[in-house]
């Protein structure tokens, strides 16, 4: 194939999943905005209603990823809006100082994502369960490295987009505290110079409101 085609193909692939990932969390936003004007139903007994309310009640979550960001160097903030008491939407945001993390997970990631819970009540807790997530990355990696003259050379960046699941449990606190541990993994798709698989484990606080 052409050189100049392929380079102009490569292009118009970034910017087209660039475009994606913004629309994807744009309609994020702006079905949480629409979502919120609405009345929250609980499809449980009355008697159960009153700890479900709790999602109702504070829908938005922020989370900060502890595990990625002092283990990895790889600060992590995730948002999650809560459609109903099954299904919640959100994005994460992450960005790699390190070297080494840099080139295996990334320099910088968005990655939108829904999910389905599977909450319990406690005694503890207000709830706890499973959750399973499917979810779109964009990707920005370093790039291979070569070694020149026994100097090393790190080539440009590439970006790639990819898919992929997730996996984990979570705790809610009657105080609308959120406990989580988990893991991503995805495949990338569309860029043949990034890492072929993206993922990360997550090890989450975070607070409703």
């Amino acid at each position: 194939m052409n050189t100049n085609l392929l380079f102009t193909m490569r292009n118009f692939v970034r910017r087209f999943v660039l475009v994606l990932v913004a629309l994807a969390t744009g309609l994020v936003g702006v079905y949480a905005q629409r979502s919120s004007s609405r009345s929250f139903s609980v499809s449980w007994s009355e008697g159960e209603s009153s700890v479900y309310e709790l999602l109702g009640r504070k829908p938005h979550e922020v989370k900060f990823n502890l595990f990625s960001t002092t283990l990895l160097l790889r600060p992590e903030l995730s948002y999650d809006y809560t459609i109903n008491p099954e299904v919640s939407v959100g994005s994460r945001l992450a960005f790699g100082f390190d070297t080494e993390t840099g080139d295996a997970l990334g320099r910088f990631q968005l990655s939108p994502y829904v999910r389905w819970h599977f909450y319990k009540e406690t005694r503890g807790n207000a709830l706890r369960g499973f959750f399973v997530e499917a979810n779109m990355a964009y990707t920005n990696y370093d790039g291979t490295k070569t070694h020149m003259n026994e100097r090393e050379v790190t080539e440009s960046r590439v970006s790639a987009f990819g898919v992929g699941i997730g996996l984990g449990y979570r705790w809610i606190t009657r105080r609308a505290w959120t406990f989580e541990l988990g893991g991503v993994l995805g495949r990338n798709i569309v860029s043949p110079n990034a890492p072929s698989v993206y993922g990360n484990y997550v090890f989450s606080i975070g607070k409703r409101f």
